[in-house]
């Protein structure tokens, strides 16, 4: 039987919607020019978006925390996080990398570390479970693990339909470690919708998962994601001051809390190993 909350399915734009060809989403090049535009222009539309999504962090560590951080792609973590004890690792070797590691089998003793870090990784994991089991038995008792993902408001499903870089679907199982919620053999492709089905209700998600407590489970990001340009795929934007994007940031905050369903375009979580 699923365990997935059906409350959570909207009325419009439901899905589920995968594209049907990998030519709309990234690749290792892309991963690549990010990180050399990034260097050579920190565009202050990306630089607030990433701010944001990595600062909020660092109530959860300390200077001398020992934080290992999976799918780091253009390995960006590290010009927001400064931590000596950082560590950045993939799949694929990267010359920015300390490690090429998978997720699914972290090469790192049994509480070892003070925390995980995974940003907008958890979607493209084909069977999310498995991670957090795996990522729970690396992770120190009071240890974290700090979670950006994407939030498949009405808003970003539309987005996605249009950019068909990746999709959704809420009719899978993510709580359940032998369910494939995305394709396994497309490092690429991603279901947007799996921190929405894990996290939509936090108690639902600690019976599941009883070493880990949800101490942070919030939604975030609208007009700020929109005109920053993009990380590894890349779109259209004007470049702004900085004043003007945090300006927007703020909007962001009112629409977020306001409409979430329909404006929501991002989720942070914080799971506290027990």
């Amino acid at each position: 039987m699923s365990s997935r909350p059906h409350s959570i399915e909207p009325l419009f734009l439901k899905g589920p919607y995968f594209s049907e060809g990998p030519e709309h989403r990234p690749t290792s090049d892309d991963v690549r020019q990010a990180r050399l535009s990034f260097e050579r222009r920190r565009l202050p539309n990306l630089d607030v978006l990433l701010e944001q999504r990595f600062v909020w962090m660092e109530r959860y560590l300390r200077p001398d925390s020992c934080v290992v951080e999976f799918g780091a792609g253009a390995g960006l973590a590290q010009m927001y996080l400064n931590y000596p004890g950082l560590l950045l690792s993939d799949v694929e070797p990267r010359p920015w990398l300390d490690l090429v590691a998978d997720a699914l089998v972290p090469p790192f003793r049994p509480k070892s570390l003070d925390a995980v870090v995974c940003n907008q990784v958890l979607h493209h994991i084909a069977t999310p479970a498995r991670f957090l089991e795996a990522a729970a038995e690396v992770i120190k008792p009071g240890g974290y693990l700090l979670i950006n993902e994407p939030e498949t408001s009405l808003l970003l499903r539309a987005i996605l339909r249009v950019m068909q870089h990746e999709g959704w679907s809420y009719d899978v199982d993510p709580f359940d470690a032998e369910a494939v919620c995305v394709d396994g053999a497309d490092p690429w492709s991603g279901n947007a919708a799996i921190a929405q089905v894990l996290f939509a209700d936090p108690a639902k998600f600690e019976a599941h998962f009883p070493a880990f407590r949800v101490v942070e489970n919030s939604l975030c990001e609208c007009l700020v994601f929109l005109l920053s340009g993009g990380v590894s795929s890349k779109t259209f934007t004007v470049p702004m001051p900085r004043s003007v994007v945090m300006l927007l940031k703020h909007i962001d905050d009112g629409l977020v809390g306001i409409l979430p369903g329909v404006f929501a375009l991002g989720r942070r979580i914080a799971l506290q190993r027990l």
